[in-house]
């Protein structure tokens, strides 16, 4: 049998044991990465340290997450909603604010930085020449920033039917258009499903060679609901192949939690184990799939 791909899944997952709880947690059920989350809310104290405080307790968690046999395998941007991407302003004062993620992520040793569209009229579809303009702009500049760090930025798709930048197609068409060798594509598999259902196995195939890294979650193909992968409607078998049809490498890393509000406290092991079990059988069907094609690893 091939060797399974690499394992991920947000530090927040696990956010009931605290940070440093919930890593070891996580490295106790397998995961080999986490997808690092303490960038998303720029409201924080942590986030608005001075930045050699800042480097500081990056540098802190870095060595907490390496001395449990794990690495960050890709770190997300910040993120709010409702947007505030409207004025000059909100995007200026925004894109400083991914530059210091961005600078965070590479002392955090990974490689990775996830990021969403800017969303100057929310989840509209107002004025779609603009918003594609003023996301070439953001993008280039945060591949551009990124670069000299040795960081990819990899744009996510949304899961906003109405917005006119959202889908997987177009997240692809702006890549392709900025042509930037550190610009790729992060497929969020809620997100996917609301457009293509079940079939989100399609979408990892459209995407091919340009995919950098994953976030894997369920739901019924209405909502963005983070489910448990077998929870909604995707395809699961299928995704995994695809993901092995285009020789992908990098991480299966998870988007969601064993719910821990659904079950009392004594299950909590139990749940987070079999969560952390249906990522291995993707990395593996992934694995399976990329030898049976010759598909070289990194």
């Amino acid at each position: 049998m091939a060797d399974r791909l690499k394992t991920g899944i947000t530090n927040t997952s696990y956010g009931v044991y605290g940070f440093e709880g919930g890593i070891r947690k996580i490295s106790s059920h397998g995961y080999d990465c986490i997808d690092y989350q303490g960038f998303v809310n720029i409201e924080t104290e942590f986030f608005n340290l001075p930045l050699d405080e800042f480097e500081k307790t990056l540098l802190e968690h870095r060595a907490l997450i390496e001395s449990a046999g794990l690495s960050v395998s890709q770190a997300h941007a910040p993120w709010r909603y409702p947007s505030q991407d409207a004025t000059p302003e909100g995007r200026a004062m925004w894109l400083e604010a991914m530059k210091k993620a961005i600078y965070g992520t590479h002392v955090l040793g990974c490689q990775r930085f996830v990021v969403h569209p800017l969303m100057p009229y929310v989840d509209r579809g107002d004025h779609p020449e603009e918003v594609w303009v003023l996301n070439e702009v953001f993008l280039a500049a945060l591949a551009d920033y990124a670069k000299e760090y040795g960081v990819t930025v990899c744009a996510e798709n949304l899961p906003f039917p109405e917005y006119p930048l959202t889908t997987v197609e177009q997240v692809c068409e702006i890549v392709d258009k900025l042509d930037r060798d550190n610009l790729k594509v992060c497929l969020d598999t809620g997100h996917a499903a609301i457009f293509y259902g079940a079939r989100v196995g399609d979408a990892v195939r459209y995407i091919g060679k340009r995919l950098e890294a994953v976030h894997i979650h369920d739901n019924m193909g209405k909502e963005d609901e983070h489910l448990i992968p077998g929870e909604g409607i995707v395809d699961w078998n299928d995704f995994a192949t695809a993901l092995g049809e285009i020789g992908f490498d990098k991480v299966v890393s998870l988007e969601t939690s064993a719910k821990h509000k659904l079950h009392p406290e004594s299950e909590w092991d139990e749940k987070e184990r079999e969560l952390a079990e249906i990522a291995k059988e993707i990395a593996v069907k992934c694995g399976i799939r990329n030898a049976e094609l010759g598909n070289g690893r990194e």
